[in-house]
């Protein structure tokens, strides 16, 4: 019976990573080891269809992508699912923000690009970090644009899959965004919310991984028993939730994400010792 895989990029394809050549060859080898033995690849991440079309070029194999968390689904290289924020429902929840604690930096992924809003001019300081930041991310870099009024024009009539909220880098911060991760997400009931590392992703209902993959695996007519799933962040901790019984974790990822993994691996190929059929 063929598997499918389901993984995570970020963390957890490209870990360790090369920014030059994306994913690691013990990495490389594993995916394509795998699919030629017959099964499925599935690419589960927030990224954008862009980035996954690079990953799929990379592997020099055919595999299926759950881009934007959920809100674009592509089987054979064609579009299934596009599944994008209400206005209004934006609206609301910045209206929210401005009541109870408004981030340092706000990010809108649309259909096109990632565009980041710094509100405070007083914050202009960690509009120059994120510019540093994407400016050496190598093979990784994605399309973004430093524009408040871009923002705030798309957030009005953009095609918009996805919003992250930054409050800052500190072990204060973080935990009091991972208190407002719960709030929100008991508060805007038609939104999914997912704290990951420094931000807190937000996407529309039925847009996050685990529900993603599960419309993905119906979709297919697959045995949910043949379905594993990888990941290292805050946004996988809805596939390990899905499929438990064969949900994998870096070790590496915080103990809040990997109590919800049923097995721990140090290094991505060593999924190898659980579905590649030559290994011990």
């Amino acid at each position: 019976m063929s598997k499918l895989l389901a993984t995570d990029l970020d963390g957890t394809l490209f870990y360790p990573r090369r920014k030059f050549k994306m994913i690691a060859k013990p990495n490389l080898e594993f995916v394509r080891n795998f699919i030629d033995q017959g099964n499925q690849v599935v690419l589960v991440t927030s990224r954008s269809p862009r980035d996954c079309i690079k990953v799929q070029k990379k592997l020099k194999r055919q595999v299926d992508f759950i881009a934007l968390n959920g809100g674009n689904i592509f089987v054979k290289d064609a579009l299934i699912r596009d599944k994008e924020f209400d206005h209004g429902e934006l609206d609301d929840l910045l209206n929210y923000l401005k009541v109870k604690s408004f981030p340092k930096a706000l990010m809108l992924q649309t259909d096109d690009a990632l565009i980041v809003k710094i509100p405070d001019s007083r914050n202009k300081f960690f509009g120059f970090l994120y510019r540093i930041y994407y400016a050496f991310e190598g093979t990784y870099k994605i399309k973004v644009i430093y524009d408040n009024d871009a923002f705030d024009k798309a957030i009005k009539s953009g095609k918009n899959y996805k919003m992250m909220l930054f409050y800052g880098l500190s072990k204060r911060t973080k935990e009091e965004t991972i208190v407002l991760n719960r709030e929100l997400r008991d508060t805007f009931k038609d939104m999914e919310f997912s704290w990951v590392g420094k931000v807190i992703e937000i996407t529309p209902k039925d847009c996050s991984k685990g529900e993603a993959l599960k419309y993905y695996v119906s979709l297919l007519k697959l045995n949910q028993d043949d379905v594993f799933v990888v990941g290292d962040s805050g946004n996988d901790i809805s596939m390990f939730k899905a499929f438990y019984p064969n949900s994998f974790c870096l070790k590496k990822a915080p103990n809040v994400v990997k109590k919800y993994a049923n097995h721990l691996i140090k290094r991505y190929n060593d999924l190898s010792y659980y579905l590649i059929k030559e290994s011990k």
